[in-house]
């Protein structure tokens, strides 16, 4: 290592290294002043930082304080709202309160220890010479409209042993109310006086009286009545005197009481009696009831019963209060009447058979002179008497034929047996129809006969048979009703929702009292001055009872005699469709070759069974015949036929029976069964269908519809 030689010093050298040494000395005594100046700051820095702790303290204290002041804030807005609501719910409630005591029909005073008037209600000024002014006067000092002389002393009373007092009293007026004394009790049940109130009960108390009164008058009743008047608990037994029924059945009260009144009951009637009776306490019904009653004098009373439950306010059973009435006289009258209805109805019955055999045996013998008449139409040479004669013939087995079947009808429709057969129809069909089966009975008699037809279809609903034959009757009025060569007339039109049908005629007419009772059973105008008119008087009564089950009605019109007459028909029409309804062919299709059949006939009438077969043969059939059962079974068994037409009537068995074995034999067990017999009624149509037959035919029979029903089978016959 170098070492420094330190260059001689000289005067300036040592006062500047005095000056340097100088200064040296103040830097040091600078540092170290700073270094103490920098102590005192580091100790004011932790001073500044021990303040700053404690102002940061102190803030945190202050926000905590504010939020408490805030949070005290929302407390004191909370229970202030509060008051503010219960102050608002206490003005609501004393303004409720002065209404209330404004609006009270109860008079009500409210007073204090001392008997002074706190408070009252409007009614009370009613009762009492109460002013505004006077509250806080004592209440003795005022004068009242009451009966009630001790109402100082209850009210004391009240005060004293704080038990309430109520009484009904009559004010000077009459009224009465129902006055009660209560203990006045504050909110801190603190006695402060006594509250009275008076309410009226006038209405309540007169009816009260009433019912009292209504009560005796009844037990007076009941004491004098001719009836049985009897009462008896929830439980249905009798608990209470009847002297009544003392009197009338001769039991005593020991007899009668609980349900010894049963004792007395016919021992027919007993057993439903108390059953029924039974059911009425079970279900809480009125009971009402006829029974016999064993009367105090002897023998047996019709009585009818009848008893209601008694009810509380609240609607609990509590009693029963009854009635027996004597009706012996009216029950012996109704017992003899349904005696005589149920003979009637027995009449009726026989009356009833007696026309289905009435017109069995008068079909019968038609039978044979319509088949001799369809004869005599192919064989008699053209001879104009001859057929004359022999027109003249069909016309009166006809008119024969067509009583039998008003008379069979008008019983079927009073019985209620008669049923219509409703499609749609048109009533230009049903009119064309009519004048084709009457026209040769307006013929014989030269009438001139128009049709003025709608040109639109008019349909209705109903029975094409019972419409034809509506028409037809009307038709044969007024040609019996017209003098020869007269003038028909038929016209058919709409109104509105109404067929409207007029038969008008130039004949005999109506005197004005004959336009209702024209159409009345066996009803007959006999013509002034000429010859009685044919018929039963039943042609216009089937009108009327038809068109009135089809839902319309007929009238008849006339100047008067000698004026003509028409007859109007109204029909509802029936319900608008696309296609305009068909009226049936009867049972007739279009005209056309019949193939031949094997036809077995059945009849015991021989007259009969020979004009049909003939005319069958001349229409190109094979035809056998048999006259009962048996030989009708041995016949079918080795011919075979493909239809049987048979009658119901036979002498060794029924028709109904005859077909149901033919039905069990092989020949004849597709075959086509026909009956043709003389009984008609619905009730005979069905029990033909029941037994397997076919067609049921009404003699005598229809050779067009037997025709078309031969039309209708296919060429070769399988069943």
């Amino acid at each position: 290592m170098q070492r420094h030689v330190r260059p001689p010093v000289g005067p300036e050298a040592a006062e500047a290294h005095a000056e340097l040494e100088a200064t040296r000395e103040r830097l040091r005594a600078v540092v170290e002043q700073y270094e103490t100046s920098q102590e005192e700051m580091r100790a004011a820095n932790e001073e500044l930082q021990s303040v700053n702790e404690e102002l940061r303290s102190t803030l945190e204290e202050l926000e905590t304080g504010k939020e408490e002041l805030q949070s005290m804030n929302e407390e004191l807005q909370t229970v202030n709202q509060e008051n503010r609501h219960k102050v608002e719910e206490l003005s609501q409630l004393t303004g409720d309160l002065q209404n209330l005591m404004s609006a009270t029909e109860i008079a009500t005073l409210f007073l204090d220890r001392e008997l002074r008037i706190l408070r009252v209600t409007p009614r009370t000024r009613e009762l009492f010479n109460i002013r505004a002014s006077d509250r806080g006067r004592p209440f003795t000092e005022l004068r009242h409209r009451l009966g009630y002389d001790r109402l100082e002393q209850d009210a004391l009373r009240v005060l004293e042993r704080l038990t309430p007092i109520e009484h009904e009293i009559q004010s000077e007026a009459g009224d009465w109310y129902l006055t009660r004394i209560n203990p006045y009790r504050s909110s801190a049940d603190q006695i402060q006086g006594v509250v009275i109130t008076f309410v009226e009960i006038t209405k309540l108390k007169n009816a009260e009286i009433a019912t009292r009164n209504s009560e005796e008058n009844f037990r007076a009743l009941v004491a004098a009545s001719a009836q049985m008047v009897w009462t008896t608990d929830a439980d249905g037994n009798v608990i209470e005197d009847s002297p009544s029924w003392r009197a009338f059945t001769g039991q005593s009260f020991e007899q009668f009481r609980g349900c010894g009144w049963a004792d007395v009951v016919h021992p027919d009637d007993r057993e439903a009696t108390i059953k029924s009776w039974r059911n009425s306490i079970s279900t809480q019904a009125p009971f009402e009831a006829e029974f016999r009653v064993r009367h105090a004098r002897g023998g047996w009373r019709w009585t009818h019963a009848r008893a209601v439950p008694l009810r509380d306010d609240a609607g609990k059973l509590r009693g029963w209060v009854g009635m027996n009435a004597d009706v012996t006289e009216r029950k012996v009258t109704e017992i003899a009447q349904q005696e005589a209805e149920a003979a009637l109805r027995e009449s009726s019955r026989r009356k009833d058979e007696f026309l289905a055999m009435l017109g069995h045996e008068l079909r019968n013998p038609l039978a044979p002179l319509v088949n001799a008449m369809a004869i005599f139409e192919r064989r008699l040479p053209p001879d104009p008497e001859l057929r004359r004669i022999r027109d003249i013939s069909e016309r009166q087995i006809m008119h024969l034929g067509r009583l039998v079947d008003e008379l069979l009808d008008v019983a079927r429709i009073n019985s209620g047996r008669l049923e219509l057969k409703t499609r749609r129809v048109d009533l230009r069909d049903i009119i064309n129809a009519a004048v084709t089966n009457r026209d040769s009975a307006i013929k014989a008699r030269g009438h001139e006969l128009t049709l003025l037809l709608s040109p639109r279809a008019v349909e209705v609903e109903g029975d094409e048979v019972r419409l034809v034959q509506v028409v037809s009757n009307l038709l044969d009025n007024a040609a019996k009703y017209t003098p020869e060569h007269g003038r028909i007339r038929i016209t058919l039109r709409q109104e509105d929702h109404t067929a409207v049908l007029s038969v008008a005629d130039n004949g005999v007419g109506l005197a004005p009292e004959a336009l209702i009772s024209v159409f009345d059973v066996f009803a007959r105008v006999d013509p002034s001055g000429g010859n009685p008119v044919s018929g039963l008087g039943l042609g216009l009564t089937l009108v009327r009872r038809l068109v009135e089950l089809h839902g319309g009605a007929v009238e008849a019109h006339s100047e008067g005699l000698g004026k003509g007459a028409e007859f109007v028909v109204r029909l509802p029409l029936a319900a608008s469709a696309d296609a305009p309804g068909a009226v049936s062919d009867n049972g007739v299709s279009e005209s056309g070759p019949i193939a031949p059949r094997r036809i077995l006939l059945v009849d015991d009438n021989r007259d009969a069974l020979y004009s049909l077969k003939l005319l069958l043969e001349m229409e190109g059939h094979t035809v056998f015949k048999a006259l009962d059962g048996k030989s009708a079974l041995e016949t079918a068994a080795r011919e075979a036929p493909e239809v049987v037409v048979l009658d119901i009537g036979l002498p060794d068995m029924s028709g109904y029976d005859l077909a149901r074995t033919l039905r069990g034999l092989a020949a004849t067990s597709k075959a086509v069964l026909i009956a043709a017999t003389g009984f008609g009624q619905q009730q005979d149509r069905a029990r033909s269908a029941e037994a397997g037959i076919d067609y049921h035919l009404v003699k005598p029979v229809d050779l067009a519809a037997l025709q078309g029903i031969l039309q209708r089978m296919p060429s070769s016959h399988e069943g």
